[in-house]
């Protein structure tokens, strides 16, 4: 018979997409994604009533979590996580205080590092181990989708798996007809899933936040429902092939093809929201790209249309100079989103 325990604290982190948006969505194309040093903590203990705390804001609310109304997908995670553990696990729900703090936004602004992704396996995770079980990360990935399973169509749950893993992945969907044919659960192989640990960019690497927060559902929907549907085919083959070149450049630290293919990837994004007509790319990201020199090269992470830019750097001293110009931006915000910070050149 499992007993919770008196007060955990957990961890999980946020996501920067190194490589594989938009691709990653259709399945063809697998992504290689980072976690975050910022992300969300966690802190429970066991209450007389059940309470919710975030943003300094208490929710109180009983087990059947009808009468909360604070966030709507925290309540479908909560309902999520009451239902695997009284019908799966036959586990009793414990009253218990959360206490959620989040470092994904600045001054009440989402920074685009996945917020609802991390929130989502930071609740299932502390909920479910206050309660004494632990799930491994694969497992923890497949509630987590289980738990945003209406976004089938538009999502790649990428977010869902770093936050799972804790760590660099490169990250391949699973057949999302699976869910249409079958009942699926967390226990059962999932067609087409592969999730394999991988590693940070091996070059120094720089994330400005351009403080234009878009919606990466409407703008991922807008280029999948798209009438130009040559240009996204085309984009796709394309991409098969760069992606493989840019992890090749990676296991081997081959500087120069590593930059070559990220400025590859940098014109394709830029083609295909041109042909979709699509706005991808910003004025902020074209006056990042006219600054840069020929031993630096940028991208946008995720969906593009603001959040954050990536610019990698041949040598420290070039981030360094950089990262000084870009903190004199008011309108941009320079992040330090990274876990290990000793670079290798």
């Amino acid at each position: 018979m499992r007993t919770h325990l008196s007060s955990l604290k957990t961890f999980t982190p946020g996501k920067l997409y190194i490589a594989g948006e938009y691709s990653v969505v259709s399945r063809d194309t697998p992504a290689w994604i980072i976690p975050t040093s910022q992300g969300v903590t966690c802190q429970i203990e066991s209450h007389s009533t059940f309470q919710y705390i975030s943003a300094h804001k208490k929710h109180t609310f009983d087990q059947t979590f009808e009468a909360f109304h604070y966030n709507p997908l925290v309540k479908t995670i909560m309902q999520h996580i009451k239902a695997y553990l009284e019908d799966t696990l036959e586990i009793s729900l414990h009253p218990f205080k959360l206490t959620l703090t989040s470092t994904l936004s600045k001054h009440k602004k989402s920074l685009g590092l996945g917020s609802s992704g991390a929130i989502t396996v930071a609740l299932i995770d502390t909920i479910l181990q206050f309660h004494g079980v632990s799930l491994d990360a694969l497992t923890l990935y497949k509630s987590a989708v289980l738990a945003q399973i209406n976004d089938l169509d538009n999502a790649s749950y990428g977010d869902l798996a770093v936050a799972a893993y804790k760590s660099p992945i490169l990250y391949h969907p699973f057949n999302k007809e699976l869910f249409y044919n079958r009942e699926v659960d967390i226990m059962t192989p999932w067609d087409g899933l592969s999730i394999q640990p991988f590693s940070y960019p091996f070059l120094p690497m720089s994330v400005i936040n351009l403080r234009k927060k878009v919606s990466s559902q409407k703008l991922v929907k807008a280029v999948l429902d798209s009438k130009n549907h040559t240009a996204y085919e085309a984009f796709k083959k394309q991409i098969h092939a760069v992606f493989k070149r840019l992890i090749n450049a990676q296991q081997n630290e081959d500087t120069t093809r590593f930059l070559k293919t990220i400025n590859t990837l940098f014109q394709l994004y830029a083609s295909l929201g041109k042909a979709c007509d699509v706005a991808l790319l910003t004025p902020s990201m074209r006056a990042i790209e006219k600054s840069l020199s020929p031993e630096q090269a940028m991208k946008f992470s995720g969906a593009g249309g603001g959040d954050n830019v990536l610019v990698f750097h041949a040598r420290d001293a070039l981030k360094t100079d950089f990262d000084a110009t870009i903190k004199k931006q008011r309108n941009w915000l320079l992040l330090n989103v990274r876990n290990d910070h000793v670079q290798k050149r």
